[in-house]
């Protein structure tokens, strides 16, 4: 029977990778449904749990606020058109605002150290 496992980073908290074999490997948690599902968890006291998620910016016009960012995030700023990034922003007590003067189609990014998941999105101007 096929099982479906887990392979996690080395703090045993984060999923590195996820397969389904007849084996499950040495040091993978074998999981009970499709093991892509577990890649937005971490594995914490034996449970998974759902890994904390940057909330959307506030957009007013070409006005990009995030807020409540934890510390060490950054936001980049990507111009798609050109295909190169303009800035990337630290946050400064959880907020980064900036503002995209010309219009274009930008992607936006913000990251923070785990346990925090990225939040990526497509903002036409």
């Amino acid at each position: 029977m096929i099982k479906n496992y887990v392979e996690l980073d080395e703090s045993g908290t984060y999923p590195m990778r996820t397969g389904a074999n007849f084996v499950v490997p040495a040091g993978a948690v074998e999981v009970d449904f499709d093991a892509i599902d577990y890649a937005l968890c971490m594995f914490v006291d034996g449970l998974w749990e759902a890994r904390p998620a940057i909330a959307a910016p506030a957009i007013r016009g070409g006005t990009v606020t995030f807020s409540q960012l934890p510390d060490g995030a950054i936001v980049t700023v990507t111009d798609i058109e050109a295909g190169f990034d303009l800035a990337t922003i630290a946050a400064v007590d959880g907020v980064v605002e900036f503002e995209l003067a010309d219009s274009a189609e930008y992607l936006i990014r913000a990251d923070a150290p785990l346990p925090w998941m990225p939040w990526e999105g497509h903002l036409t101007c």
